[in-house]
């Protein structure tokens, strides 16, 4: 697709005039999804916020100045968006539809890779954003004592489990493409350096069968 595809088929969702659904899944190791909670009764305006922020990433990241080329283009070394097209021999997103019915808690944390957010107008017309956590990110209790500001300004011990939800998006996974600017991020986490290099024999592969046929005739 190009540029003006990808606009389209994203603002199609999120500046519809109908009601999107907005959900969240924290992405564990080994290919796994499950939901994240938001909110409760109370707290739909925190859901929201979180849906707007990421929104506002979404837009910035698509409405940039930077192209979107095809991952055949990978090696020009600009600094592009780039389409990569899941199938057969490379999917690393695919588990994303596939959910499990268990919600996060505490215990996932040591294998929580990352957030995936569903914008979700029905009838199949959907989209993720997909951002990567890092262990550095993950706020740790065992190097210090966590506080919050009580009443007269008396600090207490924080003991609830903390995550943190960044405001930026490293993909966007819509009708099967993977679009990003993040190429190392698929490299060093999602096998794409190895998808690359076995496309690659492939094509020395065929080649050299099309050089053996040549010189046959």
């Amino acid at each position: 697709m190009n540029k003006d595809e990808l606009i389209s088929k994203i603002e199609s969702i999120i500046e519809s005039d109908k009601e999107y659904g907005f959900e969240a899944y924290a992405c564990l190791n080994n290919q796994r999804c499950v939901k994240f909670i938001l909110e409760d009764d109370k707290r739909k305006s925190f859901k929201d916020m979180i849906s707007d922020k990421i929104k506002s990433c979404i837009s910035d990241l698509i409405k940039s100045d930077i192209d979107l080329k095809q991952i055949e283009n990978i090696h020009d070394n600009t600094n592009s968006l780039y389409e990569i097209i899941q199938g057969e021999d490379y999917s690393p997103f695919s588990f994303l539809d596939a959910p499990e019915n268990d919600s996060y808690s505490d215990k996932d944390k040591p294998s929580l890779s990352g957030f995936a957010f569903k914008f979700n107008l029905g009838n199949n017309k959907y989209f993720f954003a997909y951002q990567q956590v890092y262990p550095i990110t993950l706020p740790n209790k065992k190097n210090g004592t966590f506080l919050y500001s009580g009443h007269d300004s008396i600090y207490k011990e924080f003991t609830k489990d903390l995550i943190k939800i960044e405001y930026k998006v490293d993909l966007i996974i819509v009708e099967g493409s993977i679009i990003t600017h993040n190429i190392n991020l698929l490299q060093n986490k999602f096998g794409f350096e190895k998808y690359i290099r076995n496309e690659s024999q492939k094509t020395i592969k065929i080649i050299s069968e099309m050089s053996i046929i040549e010189d046959m005739s």
